[in-house]
Formats: structure tokens, C-alpha cells, sequence
């Protein structure tokens, strides 16, 4: 039971899948923000650069796309009121 769960520990502490989110955040978070550039066309432009990665790195800075993406999106919802994606406009305050 203590192998499967250290097992299952490594790839949440791995500093380089870390290393790997937290990228793909910062990367999202300013492909998000800039209008006409959605989250679904970076994480498919993304997977041919990963096309030949371990599949845990590549799923880290996808992960961290993604989740950036769709933050940076609401951005320009949240301060200006103007959607910068199609999923912020939910967000905006009539």
C-alpha cells in the first residue's frame, strides 16, 4: 500500500512537471489574453510540439495551458468588460 501511494506521489512533486505547470500557466495566461487566440488553438498548436514527450510532461504544461488560458481569457472580462474570449463573456456585468 505504501509503494502505490509514493508511487502515485511522485508525479505531484516532481519539480520539473512543476516547473513544466507553472510555465504552461504563464504561457495561458497570456495566449488567453489576447483576442482572437483561444484556449482550444494553443492546446492544439501545443500537441505537435509534444507529440514526442513523456507523456507526464506533456500533460503538465497542457494542463497548465489550459488552466491559464481560460484565466487569461476573463482577464480582459474582469477589468475592462470587453470579452477576450467566447467563454469570458459569461463573466461580464451588465
Amino acid at each position: 500500500m505504501s509503494d502505490t501511494f509514493s508511487y502515485l506521489l511522485m508525479a505531484w512533486v516532481d519539480p520539473q512537471l512543476l516547473l513544466l505547470t507553472a510555465l504552461g500557466t504563464l504561457a495561458g495566461i497570456y495566449v488567453g489574453a489576447i483576442p482572437g487566440l483561444s484556449v482550444t488553438m494553443a492546446a492544439s498548436i501545443l500537441i505537435s510540439f509534444t507529440f514526442s514527450w513523456d507523456i507526464n510532461n506533456a500533460l503538465a504544461l497542457m494542463v497548465g495551458i489550459y488552466v491559464g488560458g481560460v484565466y487569461g481569457g476573463s482577464r480582459t472580462a474582469i477589468l475592462l468588460n470587453i470579452p477576450g474570449a467566447p467563454s469570458a463573456a459569461s463573466i461580464m456585468w451588465w
